[in-house]
């Protein structure tokens, strides 16, 4: 029964998965000093699944083995040895502090299996809390170190810290981390000729304008703004806009509200690298779009000016065989159209 309710447990886990994270472990455990049982070796493994959700960002089974935990026997009174099997379910929230790390909170319940030599008052089930650290190595693998409190139901006295030292993996439906950064493409005017010896000086030529002609916006490219990865960065699987890059698009907002801009409209394109399923990328770059299109409505911008789409992977600017070309693919672009 316990095997079925883990592998239920597992199903609705990947169910919900964005992005995807198996961690090897290996740690100790520490009992409370009126617990049975000594410090103890154990190890283990973690399968976690990104969740879009305001409140955490990944659910994650667990397992643990102890192969000899030592305790005191009672009758007969001697030292012996029993394994310990422990299966964990945790949600998590990720904080970033930098590019390469993140901190990281756990709630969760868990469950212990003794071997037949288990003493009668230790208890089964217990809650946990605890905190830790990702350190990515590089974008698919991360050094992850942990400590948890095990709180056991029946004899909360009896509780466990665990500590434990891993290497996950991340696959599946991850986006890399984007940082975009506000551009402006200026149309170039090719250098004045030296003018003749004539009555008349040559005008420069210009370039031809850039017109978009699509269903719902028509017009010239007046200039286009693009997010691409320098100061504004969208976490992994997500849509939100983080604190620091509001500034951005706030000041654009104030720039398309100026009088002489009134008569302006804007297109916001999403798009993604190639990194993941097409309709899975196409869902994320609309989310984006979407998401830029209410905070410029919010900082007054008429919303019958903005077109919000999402193009997925299908407008790729760069080559997606390169990490440098998938990172300039990832880019939510602004097009002021007249």
């Amino acid at each position: 029964m316990r095997n079925i309710a883990l592998a239920v447990a597992v199903s609705s886990v990947f169910a919900y998965a964005g992005s995807s994270e198996i961690t090897v472990v290996g740690g100790g455990v520490h009992p409370s000093i009126s617990s049975k049982y000594d410090n103890h070796v154990t190890y283990g493994i973690r399968i976690g699944a990104g969740i879009e959700s305001a409140i955490i960002d990944q659910l994650e089974v667990g397992y643990d083995y102890s192969k000899k935990a030592k305790y005191e026997r009672i009758e007969p009174p001697k030292e012996d040895e029993s394994s310990i099997q422990r299966f964990y379910l945790n949600a998590i929230k990720e904080y970033d502090i930098s590019e390469s790390a993140k901190l990281y909170a756990l709630l969760g319940i868990g469950y212990q299996k003794f071997s037949e030599d288990l003493p009668t008052e230790e208890s089964k089930t217990f809650g946990q809390y605890g905190a830790g650290l990702k350190y990515y190595l590089v974008d698919s693998v991360a050094l992850r170190a942990e400590v948890r409190h095990g709180i056991r139901f029946s004899t909360p006295h009896k509780n466990n810290l665990f500590y434990t030292l891993g290497l996950a993996y991340v696959f599946g439906k991850k986006e890399q981390e984007a940082t975009p950064v506000v551009q402006t493409i200026a149309k170039k005017i090719p250098p004045i000729e030296e003018p003749p010896k004539e009555e008349y000086i040559e005008e420069p030529l210009l370039p031809e304008p850039t017109l978009i002609d699509e269903e719902d916006i028509k017009g010239t490219v007046v200039k286009t703004v693009s997010l691409t990865q320098k100061d504004f960065t969208f976490a992994p699987n997500s849509a939100a806009i983080p604190a620091d890059a509001e500034g951005i698009l706030r000041d654009i907002a104030d720039e398309l509200n100026i009088k002489e801009n009134l008569n302006i409209r804007i297109l916001i394109e999403g798009h993604t690298d190639s990194i993941g399923d097409d309709s899975y990328n196409l869902e994320l770059s609309e989310k984006r779009a979407k998401l830029l299109k209410n905070s410029l409505i919010e900082n007054g911008v008429d919303a019958d000016r903005i077109i919000a789409r999402g193009y997925g992977e299908s407008k790729p600017i760069k080559p997606n065989q390169t990490e440098e070309g998938r990172a300039e693919n990832r880019r939510v672009e602004i097009i002021f159209v007249q």
